[in-house]
């Protein structure tokens, strides 16, 4: 196409008319910024129609519709506009004129050869100037004697030549010239703090303690409670309970290889419930990561990065050595299963180190992961991961990613979520917005979808007030940084310019991204919405992604912006920590330093690690789950996932505000050649998913007898507690049926794959009270007597209360079970007898119940026994 060019700096074609243009719901004046050639800035008004078509050009509505084709229109509205408008008209290029024609011939043959080449160039020249062109619409007007243009104001020339200015050194008085008085008068101003009404709340000894605060309070706060969300197991949809089956008997076996399960699905499939009810079961044994902060702090776990201690930088190849390989070592001993969340952005190079750091570990370097099980969580549909390459990527980079690839297709465990845990069948409206999802996330949008969409954009929503304070996402860190810094205007406080402190002139061009997204230069005031761009206490709240509120900036004694602050104080929205003096969840955010090794040199930049936070990136926003949001998708789709990560961040419709955008912005999205490899590999998950299913539904129901078992009436004499092979068994979700075609065998030990574990004999007291299950207990009556087997994880401090006049010490715990959880009270004289996570038996325990919840506590006759996990599964058996 004629109009397309090559930009600067880029190898992508674009149209020189700008084309396509963006929509807009409404007519609108903006201003827009402009570069001069001596690079100072200015701004111009930009006059910009109602549009819904990305190629309209701006028009008035009924000369569009008269015209049937594109017809500018243009509105003159600042000297730069008509500098703009006479400079394109006058420079444009014209049909040939006659007249210089003509005259240029007259001229030439009426002069004589030896007459002066640049008298005969006058003479053409003057005779053209009475002899001009004149246009049909100048004809017309002196036709009809009106005027060639009209003015609402009269122009007078000024001479401003400064020549014409004397510069008077004397004055008249009395008749004398005197020299005049210099206008000067000296003024004397005691220098102030910058701020010293921030600085007046807090002690020096505060102010002291500012830079290492956090450290002090993780030093004095070192060991954290993990923390415990009850799961209900029986609650789980058939793939979560294969899921959570296949790890727990995994976690059984005596000698096993590694588990490698990769456990997909999209938002409200019971992701996270599923990682808790493992955490809960494995304990000790298992650590939950994330790929990012925000994901991890969702998750009550940590970064995957943090964990493994892995490099930032995809450049850097540096293996652990000395202390840092031992501290990582002895925190990681009794770790044998990492589960990874949000694995879509986990890249070929990240799992290639996860691999290497594991093996380091361990130090058992035929085992792949050094023998540790890997457990990747998320929906490969979201965004992929940045500066790397997907982990189904055919060709990866370098040995560290061909190492990442080889390690992810040993992967051969997949389970495909696919009940939505979060759609109620009555609300057809949640089902439809899943539906758009499910369709948006494949490229496979309709008509019927964006117009829905197009319901929901800022002119059509009635309730848009209520949109006023949400979260803005923007495809590009550009649109994100306009709009933060239009909110930070509107605040009407001053603002503090705070320009970082480099190593050198190389280090001020190094990208925020590679130096843990500190920027160049922040701008900052009190009441700013801001983001932490590091994670400095990640299981309390304070990690990159972490929203809150300025409080006060501190300065030190005779600095002021642009200098670096001693601290930013922020209000956090989900920091559960110490609070700093005496404020409720307000923590100083003091600067970090970030270094960067480029060509050799070591470069440094140290910053205070926030951004502002009114408006993130679509990228950013991954992990989220926001109340409301108002979302700009962009013009085409810069990242694969992009579209679907930023609506889907909503619950529902109604959530959501999405600016114009066109049909074909979103059926673009299917031409993707990076989407036709992500759904060929989706394609290849959903059919290993499958067959692990219909194998795990019959091997799950011999490993965990959860579904029903009828038998016929001429196998009831069968004995139930060996492992029998079943042959010619119907299975139906919940239930199997034996009938007389039906065969049952005792298996040969190489007919199957796991340990056949028979169930100890119980004891006299598990005869006559038996071992109850938790489950269960959420339908016994109050004050019954249970014996319970299973893991006491401590849940708070001890605390003391006053009971009738005596003081008692008590704990609060987690007992849990393979089948649920439940709240334990323990008592002074049990609370020595326990080790937090450890397995206990406990028998003669009652049952209680308040506030409609049930919980076990102890008395007198009740008692602890220390047990094992396998004890506890044999017991269960048992029952």
């Amino acid at each position: 196409m004629y109009c397309l060019r090559h930009t600067k700096g880029s190898k992508d074609l674009k149209c020189r008319f700008n084309y396509p243009i963006d929509c807009s719901d409404k007519t609108e004046l903006t201003v827009e910024q402009m570069y001069t050639k001596d690079s100072s800035v200015h701004f111009k008004a930009k006059f910009i129609t109602k549009r819904n078509d990305e190629r309209l050009n701006n028009h008035q509505r009924i000369q569009l519709q008269g015209w049937r084709a594109n017809c500018d229109i243009q509105v003159i509205l600042d000297h730069h506009a008509c500098v703009e408008y006479l400079s394109k008209y006058a420079a444009k290029g014209e049909s040939r004129s006659f007249s210089l024609d003509d005259a240029f011939n007259k001229v030439i043959n009426s002069v004589n050869s030896d007459v002066d080449s640049a008298k005969a160039v006058k003479k053409i020249m003057i005779k053209t100037l009475g002899e001009r062109d004149i246009g049909a619409q100048e004809t017309m007007h002196l036709l009809l004697s009106l005027k060639l243009y009209m003015s609402s104001f009269n122009v007078i020339p000024v001479n401003l030549n400064p020549s014409r200015r004397v510069d008077t050194k004397f004055k008249v008085v009395n008749q004398k010239l005197e020299n005049h008085v210099r206008n000067i008068v000296p003024r004397f101003f005691p220098i102030y703090s910058s701020n010293p009404r921030d600085r007046a709340k807090y002690s020096e000894q505060q102010i002291a303690e500012m830079p290492k605060w956090i450290d002090t309070k993780k030093n004095e706060n070192s060991v954290h409670l993990r923390h415990y969300i009850p799961i209900d197991t029986t609650s789980f949809s058939q793939e979560q309970r294969l899921a959570h089956n296949i790890t727990v008997h995994h976690s059984t076996l005596k000698s096993k290889e590694a588990l490698l399960l990769i456990v997909t699905g999209l938002a409200g499939t019971g992701k996270s419930y599923l990682i808790n009810a493992v955490r809960n079961y494995l304990g000790e044994k298992c650590a939950v990561t994330a790929t990012t902060g925000k994901a991890s702090y969702a998750i009550y776990g940590v970064t995957i990065h943090l964990l493994l201690r892995l490099p930032i930088a995809c450049s850097s190849h540096k293996d652990l050595s000395g202390q840092c390989l031992l501290y990582l070592q002895n925190n990681l001993a009794d770790i044998d299963y990492i589960i990874i969340d949000e694995y879509s952005m986990l890249g070929q190079i990240t799992l290639g180190w996860i691999d290497r750091r594991c093996l380091q570990i361990t130090g058992l370097k035929e085992e792949i992961f050094g023998g540790k099980s890997i457990i990747l969580i998320g929906d490969p549909g979201q965004l992929p991961p940045v500066g790397d390459k997907p982990l189904y990527h055919s060709k990866p980079s370098g040995d560290i990613g061909q190492q990442g690839y080889l390690a992810y297709l040993l992967f051969t465990n997949v389970v495909a979520l696919r009940v939505n845990q979060r759609v109620n069948g009555e609300n057809s409206e949640q089902t439809s917005f899943c539906d758009l999802l499910g369709r948006l996330r494949i490229g496979e949008s309709n008509i019927s979808d964006w117009k829905w969409l197009l319901d929901r954009q800022p002119s059509s929503v009635t309730n848009i007030d209520e949109f006023e304070d949400a979260v803005r996402l923007y495809y590009s860190n550009k649109q994100g940084a306009e709009y933060n810094y239009n909110k930070l205007k509107q605040l009407n406080q001053p603002i503090a310019i705070i320009n970082a402190c480099h190593s050198g002139n190389q280090a001020k061009h190094i990208s925020l991204q590679q130096l843990f997204g500190l920027q160049p230069c922040l701008y900052i005031s009190k009441g700013a919405k801001v983001m932490l761009t590091l994670n400095l206490w990640p299981s309390l709240g304070l990690c990159n992604g972490s929203t809150g509120t300025v409080v006060d900036i501190i300065y030190a004694v005779n600095h002021q912006p642009p200098d670096l602050p001693i601290a930013v104080i922020v209000h956090f929205d989900n920091y559960i920590g110490p609070a700093f003096g005496n404020i409720a969840s307000c923590v100083p955010i003091v600067p970090f330093t970030a270094s960067n090794i480029s060509n050799g040199t070591i470069n440094e930049r140290q910053q205070i690690p926030l951004t502002l936070a009114w408006a993130l990136t679509i990228h950013k926003s991954q992990g989220m789950t926001l109340k409301k949001a108002w979302v700009d998708i962009g013009q085409k789709e810069s990242a694969l996932g992009i579209s679907y990560v930023a609506i889907s961040r909503v619950p529902n419709i109604s959530s959501l505000v999405i600016e114009p955008t066109s049909f074909n912005r979103l059926s673009a999205i299917k031409e993707s050649q990076t989407l036709k490899f992500r759904i060929m590999e989706e394609k290849r998950l959903n059919e290993i998913a499958e067959k692990n299913d219909k194998y795990n539904h019959h091997e799950s129901a011999c490993k965990n007898p959860m579904p029903n078992v009828n038998l016929h009436e001429g196998d009831k004499n069968h004995e139930t507690k060996e492992c029998k092979q079943k042959l010619g068994v119907h299975l139906d979700e919940e239930e199997i049926f034996i009938n007389k075609r039906s065969k049952l065998d005792k298996p040969c030990e190489d007919e199957i794959d796991f340990d056949i574990q028979l169930p100890s004999k119980p004891s006299e007291c598990e005869m006559s009270c038996g071992v109850t299950n938790i489950k269960d207990i959420l339908d016994t009556v109050n004050s019954t007597l249970v014996n319970v087997t299973g893991r006491i994880t401590f849940q708070s401090f001890e605390e003391t209360i006053l009971k009738n006049g005596k003081t008692l010490w008590k704990q609060e715990a987690i007992f849990t079970d393979s089948t649920a959880s439940v709240r334990l009270v323990l008592w002074e004289q049990d609370i020595d007898k326990v080790v937090s996570a450890s397995f206990y038996k406990l028998s003669r325990t009652v049952v209680r119940e308040y506030e409609g919840d049930k919980y076990l506590t102890l008395n007198k006759k009740s008692t602890i026994e220390e047990t094992t996990a396998s004890t506890e599964r044999q017991d269960e058996v048992g029952v």
